[in-house]
């Protein structure tokens, strides 16, 4: 699988949750200063890549962030716990989808998730948990696959 088609996935598998109303997949933090969200969010972060030649495995590593609003009417958190709740269901539910048998011919993914809680002032105030997921498939590692204008560079002599 490509990273594109990955992503892609990661996309349509958030979209298809009946909570999850907006997806963004780049720099949350960015996006949260200049751009316009609906709520519960989910961000989709690729911090990096590791190819491995001996495992075969492209490994790609995603931050997943979910946000929701927090409610500071008369400068109080009363809903964080709520939102903590709410997100942390979505995060194991998101964990779920990823994680699905219907996928093991095309990708693996991490078995445990450290979960960080965040509460943010953006453009809104969030709640949001954070995890990292690690997202690997299949690296053939096949000189004969490569598009190149100088096969003869690969022929042994």
């Amino acid at each position: 699988m490509t990273l594109n088609q990955i992503v892609s996935r990661l996309q349509a598998l958030a979209l298809s949750h009946s909570q999850i109303k907006f997806v963004y997949y780049n720099n949350m933090v960015e996006f949260m200063k200049n751009g316009e969200v609906i709520y519960p969010a989910l961000f989709i972060e690729h911090p990096k890549t590791k190819i491995s030649t001996t495992e075969h495995q492209t490994k790609h590593s995603f931050t997943i962030w979910i946000c929701d609003l927090l409610n500071t009417a008369g400068g109080a958190m009363g809903n964080q716990n709520e939102v903590e709740s709410d997100i942390t269901s979505i995060a194991e539910d998101y964990i779920a989808m990823i994680s699905s048998y219907l996928f093991q011919d095309t990708w693996t993914v991490s078995t445990e998730f450290n979960v960080q809680f965040y509460a943010e002032q953006f453009t809104d105030y969030v709640g949001a948990v954070a995890f990292d997921v690690e997202i690997s498939s299949d690296f053939l590692n096949d000189r004969c696959q490569i598009p190149t204008n100088s096969p003869g560079l690969f022929i042994e002599s």
